[in-house]
């Protein structure tokens, strides 16, 4: 098993995790309980901004227990190991993907699902899968269908959906803010996400996932949550709000002068640069 893992300098010294030395590991999702032999230990690597959860560990093994899963809204099936952590909706947790009944409640990123069917694999193959900070779970698939991570010494793992917290267009908090399973609002990656994949159900029509940031002649800079480019080749940068959030006094003067320009337009900068805008868009999620 080659194991990749960010961590505090505390973590490393409380585990004995020393360079070409070992430490205890353990790892349910991977049935590996044991020793792990320390290869390299590395400066941290820059840490993306942006919405989401930071990836913590990466996990690569070979398995020859695995299943296939055909689940309803999916495209294609999901292969993944016997052991993997699935959401089931039927009963509120999460179970082992080969223990799924045909026909069980799954949840999708924007609607509940169901299993179609589950085959079992028993050629040995090259698996991976990935550690994600505090709320250790993530959705695969063009569909989102919610699974749990592997976690090392996952001891802070939140588990199921807190009280209060259901599914209503995206996971939700009582009072109608986004939230991973657990209550942590997200800022809106799931209004956002939701936003994306319409976008990208119209024909012809494409979108850039993330942030796209707008320069104008004066110098300000506005961040904007994605954009859309027509099929005529027209990039229409996009502004989400959930629940009762509001654009700023600065960010409203931005998106007014930039509608009311005519066929004039500005340039993407950064890491989606090399656009030219000609309008943006508020669209309110409930």
């Amino acid at each position: 098993v080659e194991v990749k893992l960010l961590r505090p300098l505390a973590w490393l010294e409380q585990a004995g995790a020393i360079t070409e030395g070992v430490f205890d590991v353990n790892v349910q999702e991977l049935d590996i309980e044991g020793k792990a032999a320390v290869l390299q230990i590395h400066p941290c690597p820059p840490i993306q901004g942006g919405e989401g959860q930071v990836v913590t560990g990466t996990f690569r093994h070979t398995s020859d227990s695995l299943v296939e899963l055909q689940i309803e809204g999916e495209p294609q099936p999901i292969i993944c190991t016997s052991g993997h952590l699935i959401w089931s909706e039927d009963r509120r947790e999460f179970v082992r993907a080969a223990e799924l009944r045909m026909g069980e409640g799954l949840r999708l990123a924007l609607r509940k699902s169901r299993l179609e069917s589950l085959t079992r694999i028993c050629s040995e193959r090259v698996v991976c899968n990935i550690e994600v900070m505090q709320t250790h779970v993530y959705m695969v698939g063009a569909q989102g269908t919610l699974v749990h991570n592997a976690g090392a010494n996952c001891d802070n793992d939140p588990g199921p959906p807190e009280d209060g917290v259901a599914w209503k267009n995206g996971w939700r908090t009582a009072d109608g803010k986004f939230a991973s399973p657990q209550g942590t609002v997200r800022s809106g990656a799931i209004a956002e996400s939701s936003v994306w994949d319409a976008v990208e159900a119209k024909p012809g029509w494409q979108v850039i996932r993330g942030e796209v940031s707008v320069r104008d002649a004066a110098g300000q800079l506005r961040k904007y949550d994605g954009a859309a480019i027509s099929p005529g080749g027209r990039t229409i940068v996009l502004e989400v709000k959930s629940g009762t959030a509001t654009r700023t006094p600065a960010q409203r003067s931005f998106d007014q002068a930039l509608n009311a320009s005519g066929v004039n337009t500005l340039p993407t900068v950064g890491q989606n640069a090399g656009q030219q805008v000609q309008r943006t868009i508020l669209i309110r999620r409930p």
